[in-house]
């Protein structure tokens, strides 16, 4: 996560980063299916082109991971919204425990 400032993302987000990467995954591999496969194929039983059955599965994981990507501050819009407090780490009580 070397883009994002250091003080934007904790452990505590780690859940989150995580699904946020499972997500990504799994669209880029129905992007490959979609590529190698074709966005329509033909429907035997009706003659009919129809759409691949994984363009829905395509659009929900891409809502998916836009919710992700604003949830998270990695669109420019919802880092925008963001502001961190620089923390002077002679002040941090925690450094002293």
């Amino acid at each position: 996560m070397s883009q994002a400032p250091t003080e934007l993302l904790t452990s505590l987000d780690f859940a989150t980063f995580e699904q946020w990467c499972i997500t990504y995954a799994e669209l880029v591999e129905v992007q490959k299916v979609l590529k190698r496969e074709g966005l329509t194929f033909l429907n035997e039983d009706t003659g009919l082109s129809m759409a691949h059955p994984l363009i829905k599965t395509q659009m929900v994981l891409q809502d998916t991971l836009r919710r992700y990507m604003t949830e998270m501050g990695f669109t420019p819009a919802s880092r925008s919204k963001i502001s961190i407090a620089k923390q002077d780490e002679k002040n941090n009580d925690f450094l002293d425990l």
